[in-house]
């Protein structure tokens, strides 16, 4: 093969974007071990509907839980906190 001087830029410019793509490879690699270990962390906190609420308002839910089946309990628990937490700062406004 005859080098040519064509084939010395085309050759450099596909090692630079080997390079650039290697690079955002590792930018977001780093990205995303920053959000697990942050969905880690926090992470109930978004998907515990409980996780803001006064412990009393969890005292009060637990005290419905005889009523319900055993089988049922979590998911019941789980509904009722969650219809607490979203109607609870609910406009005052806007129920009316």
């Amino acid at each position: 093969m005859i080098d040519h001087p064509g084939n010395i830029s085309v050759s450099l410019s596909i090692k630079a974007e080997k390079l650039a793509w290697s690079r955002s490879m590792g930018i977001f690699s780093d990205l995303d071990k920053k959000l697990t270990d942050n969905l880690y962390a926090h992470g109930n906190d978004l998907i515990d509907p409980a996780a803001d609420l006064p412990e009393k308002v969890e005292e009060r839910v637990e005290l419905l839980m005889p009523f319900v089946q055993p089988e049922a309990r979590e998911l019941v628990r789980s509904q009722i906190l969650g219809l607490i937490h979203e109607y609870r700062n609910e406009d005052p406004a806007r129920a009316s």
